[in-house]
């Protein structure tokens, strides 16, 4: 618990998870996920960490990150045609 505290209070300079994890674990999860929503919120109820009041709004955060998009006029794709050109002109002997 130290751990995780001393984690918030310190600014995080790299993401503490890989982004591919949470793919890999959906995938796991798979058409799952309702019946394990419903155990989550059936347990915290019982327990009575959750009161049925906090279920009668809830916000559901539908935020998408943008990805690194690169597009076709990029110097990078330049960089790979040349490349593919100059290889291409190397393996028919041209010079």
């Amino acid at each position: 618990m130290l751990a995780l505290l001393l984690w918030i209070s310190i600014p995080a300079t790299e993401t503490p998870l890989h982004s591919s994890r949470l793919v890999r674990w959906r995938n796991r999860v798979g058409n799952k996920f309702d019946a394990l929503l419903k155990q989550t919120i059936e347990l915290a109820l019982n327990t009575k960490a959750m009161s049925l009041r906090e279920l009668e709004d809830v916000n559901v955060d539908t935020t998408v990150q943008e990805k690194a998009i690169i597009f076709p006029t990029d110097a990078k794709f330049y960089h790979k045609i040349r490349d593919l050109l100059v290889s291409a002109a190397q393996n028919s002997g041209t010079k």
